[in-house]
């Protein structure tokens, strides 16, 4: 299981040159929001920022002037989007549609904290249902999502975390 995620949700690597993309080149992170975030979205995110500093070795620390923008935006369609780390200005950037507004609260906590995961570089979606980086285009109900971060999900970022560390990112 391990291997699975380290290959196709973790790192986000080309198979055949190993290559280690989409990462921040460090651990200490911003993250901010748009005035247009209610606070109770935001709870749901400090919430999964708070775990992700307790369990990994990412430091992520709220700014005016973040890495991580959140925000309601265009999302082409899907209830949120994150782009992945690196070097340009929307990098790590995660954009909600307003249509999250009225989904479940068990619904909006698996997102946010499912796409926090992709702005810290966890690239791909994995089938472990257990995961906050599941695939959930297979139709799983909300009341099965998970609600936190899986052992898998912080031995994968903390992986991410290191390896950052001493791959540059793009």
């Amino acid at each position: 299981m391990h291997d699975q995620l380290i290959g196709e949700s973790l790192i986000g690597s080309d198979p055949l040159t190993g290559r280690f993309e989409f990462n921040w080149g460090r651990t200490d992170i911003t993250y901010g929001y748009n005035i247009n975030v209610p606070f109770y979205i935001r709870e749901y995110y400090d919430t999964h920022i708070e775990n992700i500093n307790k369990n990994t070795v990412f430091d992520l620390t709220d700014s005016f002037t973040p890495d991580i923008f959140i925000s309601f935006g265009d999302t082409q369609g899907l209830l949120a989007a994150a782009y992945p780390p690196g070097n340009l200005p929307i990098s790590g950037d995660i954009s909600m549609s307003p249509e999250l507004l009225a989904q479940d609260p068990r619904y909006i906590n698996f997102i946010t904290g499912h796409e926090i995961g992709h702005a810290l570089g966890l690239y791909a979606h994995t089938d472990n249902q257990t995961s906050m980086l599941t695939n959930n285009f297979s139709g799983v109900g909300v009341g099965e999502l998970p609600t936190e971060y899986s052992p898998e999900d912080y031995l994968s970022l903390n992986v991410v975390g290191y390896l950052s560390q001493f791959v540059p990112s793009d």
